[in-house]
């Protein structure tokens, strides 16, 4: 319990991350990301 990895999909792979290694990843959204997004929500 609690030591499980992150599962994370980039496209259409999916990665294993420890928690030290999730720490290290940073997330953008694109505009192209954004607009699907609000596209989603209206």
């Amino acid at each position: 319990g609690g030591r499980e990895p992150l599962a994370v999909q980039v496209g259409e792979t999916f990665f294993a991350l420890r928690q030290v290694e999730a720490h290290c990843v940073e997330v953008r959204l694109e505009a192209s990301a954004e607009l699907d997004a609000a596209r989603r929500s209206a």
